[in-house]
């Protein structure tokens, strides 16, 4: 049993019956620490704490094999403690003003959800808007449909956030151009508030790249966005390389600017593309997910590309809308609970949708690939994308007998 004085260093998040969150441990059993490890507090007890809080907690360390992909290593945390009473409060610890500031807004955010929402509705909205993965939140069901990706902060979110904003700004009859330059800090506080995950990275990256092209009108491409933003992620945070949500994020990128212009190339002249546009993208992002999610877990949905095709937009209205009433909320809460009230009845048809989708049979599940497979699948789907152009010379399939090779691979 060990006695430790520090600080919170993050918003508490649920667990169980109590709380989790990182703590800078800057006393030990009484003796001041030179360096001050991070280590992760499992409080079995529901209390008021917040980031930047001081605290004195007793409890039992426990700890595991630090792998380089593991979410401690990534984090910098040491272990973990289990407290047994309940916490001394010491006042306010030496933090960032920044963080403070974002934080103290999350919690406020938070707080406003939680007042003109039903419980349900509320720990959806703040798993897609925040991330926050509560204990009553069955992401399970989010798996089995393939669209876990709301429930992580990433460029869809970030589309959420910006679109908005455009809009809101448009609503002011603003400029593009003055918009634009608006959308920078923008981005900035989205980046701020989702935290630094290597999703988000790798979206705001996106984003102020675009950004800057457009205000300097240059032609960017986005192939090269993402390369950038993997170069700049991999400066910051290199550890990033073993979690697996940064391959996820990385691969539906590569779908949907890569493999899916040249499914647009081969295809645009078929009215069965044309009309079903919003579903082939969904499907070139899902295609290079799906052997990503079958090495890792075993298994993917084939309902997926149909059900991110229904749901991300009910997604990303529930979010929007939550969003100004959060803000709203923040300045006047009737106001919030006006809109919030129409929110809960998307939120709970977006829920209903979800349930619906997971009981249909088309998640298949099996032992995980080998990595060597996972390649291999990638090596067929790259080498049919190329197969799919066409000569510009002989005006044939760069592969040929592309249809019948196609047919083989499914």
């Amino acid at each position: 049993l060990v006695a430790m004085v520090g600080t919170v260093l993050e918003t508490p998040a649920p667990w169980r019956e109590g709380l989790r969150f990182a703590f800078r441990v800057e006393t030990l059993n009484g003796e001041d620490l030179t360096v001050q490890p991070k280590v992760e507090v499992f409080l079995p007890t529901l209390g008021t704490y917040h980031y930047g809080q001081r605290l004195a907690l007793r409890g039992r360390l426990f700890g595991a094999e630090l792998r380089a992909g593991s979410v401690w290593a990534r984090e910098r945390i040491a272990g973990g403690l289990l407290v047994q009473g309940l916490p001394t409060e010491y006042g306010k610890g030496r933090v960032s003003p920044v963080g403070r500031l974002v934080t103290t807004a999350q919690r406020k955010l938070l707080a406003v959800g939680v007042a003109t929402l039903p419980p349900r509705a509320a720990t959806i909205l703040h798993g897609m808007l925040l991330g926050r993965r509560e204990p009553g939140l069955s992401a399970l069901t989010f798996e089995r449909v393939g669209v876990a990706h709301l429930l992580s902060v990433s460029g869809l979110h970030l589309t959420f956030w910006l679109g908005l904003f455009w809009g809101l700004g448009k609503a002011m009859r603003l400029p593009d151009r003055v918009l634009g330059v608006l959308a920078v800090p923008a981005v900035v506080l989205f980046l701020l508030i989702a935290g630094g995950g290597a999703p988000a990275l790798r979206a705001g990256i996106m984003g102020l790249l675009a950004l800057f092209g457009d205000l300097t009108q240059r032609r960017t491409h986005r192939p090269l966005h993402l390369a950038v933003a993997a170069v700049i992620i991999m400066l910051l945070r290199p550890l990033e390389v073993f979690a697996f949500g940064f391959w996820l994020s990385f691969a539906a990128c590569v779908g949907l600017l890569v493999i899916y212009p040249r499914l647009e190339q081969a295809w645009a002249a078929y009215p069965l593309f044309t009309k079903g546009r919003p579903f082939f993208l969904s499907l070139a992002a899902q295609l290079m997910v799906a052997p990503l999610v079958a090495g890792v877990y075993g298994g993917f949905s084939l309902v997926a590309p149909l059900a991110n095709l229904i749901l991300v937009p009910l997604a990303g209205l529930a979010v929007q809308i939550g969003l100004v009433a959060a803000l709203g909320g923040l300045v006047y809460l009737p106001l919030a609970r006006l809109l919030n009230a129409g929110n809960a009845v998307i939120i709970d048809g977006f829920w209903q949708l979800t349930v619906f989708l997971a009981s249909w049979p088309g998640y298949l599940r099996f032992p995980p690939w080998p990595w060597l497979t996972v390649g291999a699948s990638y090596g067929v789907i790259f080498l049919l994308t190329w197969g799919l152009m066409v000569n510009p010379v002989t005006k044939k399939r760069r592969l040929p007998l592309f249809y019948i090779l196609l047919i083989l691979a499914l």
